[in-house]
């Protein structure tokens, strides 16, 4: 909910950060970095050099150290201070957030997920286009659009969810995206989803929903329209296509919709065969 002084017109809201982080935003992340990693105790010199090494790309050799071989702790935050808030980009900043997920992931999946709903909360609050999903930063500004991407990782079906990663990481490439391949990938695992429900690996997308449809009770219809959507991603100058003079141009809207339709229909399809098969 807005604060007062947004609900009362004597402060503008903000609106959506989309390709930029604001002052507000990028304070609270270093200060919830800060006290997440404790780095206030030095204790963890292991991570102080890795992050040192792999991220800022700086020499082991030139990281401050005291008599005893041990980071100089407020040396060492003087300087990653100083790089975060000077010279880092903002899309720089989402690939901090993504590595020291990765480093808390291989620590402990739970102190990792904590950390993804907390940034996830900073994110919410100050009104940025992205969210943390899985240990990605990604594109997807509606909650409901979120959750969906989510839930189909939960369902924890490998052929799946490979796709939909990849999917991901072609939207959410914040210097090069890749918007026909991220298509491509979302339909494939549309297509793995189909391939699973049907349980045929050799089904089409087209053949396999016609025994969904038959085996599940799926209305026609939906079914037809979702051969459709197919369509658009397959016929001649379509995405699966070689680029040609005739191509559709593909951009950020069409690509996250077609993550988001494709990761729905996977969750519609996974979650009717659970509920058919109790």
């Amino acid at each position: 909910m807005p604060d007062f002084s947004e609900r009362y017109g004597y402060k503008t809201s903000k609106i959506l950060q989309v390709e930029s982080i604001d002052d507000a935003l990028k304070n609270r992340i270093w200060s919830y970095i800060y006290e997440y990693s404790e780095f206030e105790h030095g204790q963890n010199h292991i991570i102080y050099k890795y992050i040192w090494v792999n991220f800022f790309k700086l020499c082991i050799d030139e990281i401050p150290v005291c008599r005893n071989g041990e980071v100089y702790l407020i040396e060492f935050l003087k300087i990653a201070k100083y790089i975060y808030f000077n010279e880092l980009k903002w899309h720089e900043i989402f690939d901090f957030i993504e590595f020291m997920q990765r480093i808390y992931s291989s620590e402990d999946k739970s102190k990792a997920k904590s950390f993804s709903e907390a940034i996830n909360g900073i994110l919410e609050e100050e009104k940025s286009g992205y969210r943390m999903i899985g240990n990605l930063i990604t594109p997807i500004t509606d909650e409901t659009e979120t959750k969906e991407i989510e839930d189909v990782f939960s369902h924890d079906i490998k052929q799946i969810s490979e796709h939909v990663k990849t999917s991901m990481n072609r939207l959410s490439d914040r210097e090069n995206p890749d918007y026909r391949n991220s298509i491509k990938e979302a339909i494939s695992a549309v297509e793995a989803a189909v391939k699973f429900i049907s349980n045929n690996e050799k089904a089409s997308l087209k053949d396999g929903l016609r025994i969904i449809e038959k085996n599940h009770n799926l209305h026609k219809a939906f079914i037809d329209a979702l051969i459709k959507l197919y369509g658009y991603t397959s016929d001649e100058g379509g995405i699966r296509h070689c680029l040609t003079s005739d191509s559709e141009e593909v951009g950020f809207a069409e690509a996250k919709f077609m993550l988001v339709a494709c990761v729905s229909f996977c969750n519609y399809l996974l979650t009717k065969k659970a509920e058919l098969d109790l």
